[in-house]
């Protein structure tokens, strides 16, 4: 009587094909799910980005002055004081301590201010302002004149390479003569 049944080298091939399966797919997981983590700290800083430009430009639109005695100029953090019929207008920085994956780290979040009212963070805790400078860049009579620069970057601190995301922009208000 005969009975059916697995040789030796069909299950060493059989745990061969199988091994080479599961390792495809681990790969593959692993590659999808390092692309979401780069594609999320570029949404979160591209998102912090245009929050920071959007609310910069609108403020010194409506302004009817930069206040150059409030505002400090030339070094980071700056801070750029708008005059508004509204109240003024401030954007500056503040220092705050957040956890990732277990660890404390110190953070720069840029925030802006009207009148007496409590400070709004424009950017998120998953963004650290690196760089925030504010020029003055009124020349004579002209009307007032600010450049900003402002650099973000993903918090990392784990230094994955998947996660070193940074982003710089700068630019320009002048204050309409009213």
């Amino acid at each position: 009587m005969k009975t059916k049944a697995f040789t030796l080298i069909e299950l060493i091939i059989y745990i061969a094909i199988l091994a080479t399966v599961l390792v495809s797919t681990v790969g593959i997981l692993w590659n999808v799910i390092g692309g979401s983590v780069r594609v999320s700290s570029s949404t979160e800083i591209s998102y912090s980005a245009r929050l920071v430009l959007d609310n910069i430009t609108r403020a010194g639109r409506g302004a009817s002055d930069v206040l150059t005695g409030s505002s400090t100029f030339g070094n980071h953090p700056g801070v750029l004081v708008f005059g508004s019929a509204g109240g003024d207008i401030t954007f500056d920085t503040t220092t705050k301590n957040i956890t990732v994956g277990g660890q404390s780290v110190t953070i720069r979040k840029l925030r802006m201010k009207t009148g007496a009212g409590e400070p709004i963070d424009l950017t998120s805790d998953k963004v650290d302002v690196t760089n925030f400078i504010v020029k003055n860049r009124t020349r004579g009579t002209e009307p007032k004149n600010v450049k900003v620069e402002v650099t973000l970057a993903s918090v990392n601190p784990g230094q994955d390479p998947a996660r070193n995301k940074t982003l710089s922009f700068e630019t320009a208000i002048s204050i309409r003569k009213r």
